[in-house]
């Protein structure tokens, strides 16, 4: 079970699935999938910039290509949650106040069962669990980060200058390469006084296209949720977690 946290620091959360097709993209995909789910995301609109994402080529897994797509998006009335469709895509999103993945999960299967029976795809691209988290720490603090992080950022040694500004990333591959768990670290513009803000991004993904059958979707996700979770509780230190239970 997830730690349940008062204020916890997750910003957004987000499920993406990008599918194979078994043919040609049929454009009226995200006005049928509106048509069944506007009871509960009703407000519409077109997303102004088209989104591109870099995947691996189907035809040399070795090489990139850019996928882009066009993103319409359903949001509900409190607009904390949302569903994005495009060109061989969909995406769950959901922003504070989180409901928990217990309300989270069902959501996702129920709008991916509804897609699936009107677009038909052939299978699974990449799958993307992703929680992206703002951290924020006093800044007289800043400069020791092990108080809060139960990893230390990667300098070299001898290096004693303060630190403006930061970006690291780790990945970890599981499931014989099929699926990567990555961990993001990021300073941030602050946004409250006295405070340094950070990003605290967590990723698992599922990159071997038809890597996953449809059948064994919900378990997936349910081992992403674990991975992600896992490393978030042992990532940070109960010092910066004690503040995630002030309301």
């Amino acid at each position: 079970m997830s730690t349940k946290y008062v204020n916890p620091p997750l910003y957004e959360a987000v499920c993406e699935f990008i599918f194979i097709p078994t043919g040609q993209w049929d454009g009226t995909i995200p006005g049928m999938l509106y048509n069944e789910v506007k009871e509960k995301f009703g407000n519409k609109k077109l997303r102004p910039d088209p989104a591109g994402i870099d995947l691996p080529s189907l035809k040399n897994p070795r090489t990139k290509e850019l996928m882009v797509t066009r993103l319409t998006q359903f949001s509900n009335d409190g607009d904390n949650e949302m569903i994005q469709v495009g060109e061989n895509l969909l995406s769950v999103n959901v922003k504070k106040p989180y409901p928990h993945w217990e309300k989270y999960l069902p959501t996702i299967e129920d709008i991916l069962s509804k897609y699936m029976e009107i677009a038909s795809p052939e299978g699974f691209r990449r799958i993307t669990l992703r929680y992206l988290n703002k951290i924020y720490v006093p800044i007289e603090d800043s400069s020791n980060l092990s108080s809060y992080f139960n990893f230390s950022l990667p300098l070299p040694k001898g290096i004693n200058a303060e630190i403006s500004a930061f970006n690291t990333l780790i990945e970890m591959p599981h499931n014989n390469k099929r699926d990567v768990l990555s961990k993001r670290l990021m300073s941030l513009v602050s946004d409250k006084e006295g405070f340094r803000s950070m990003l605290f991004d967590l990723n698992f993904i599922m990159n071997k296209p038809l890597g996953i059958e449809f059948e064994n979707v919900n378990q997936w996700l349910e081992q992403a949720h674990d991975h992600i979770n896992n490393l978030f509780e042992i990532s940070l230190t109960d010092k910066i977690k004690k503040t995630f239970n002030h309301a």
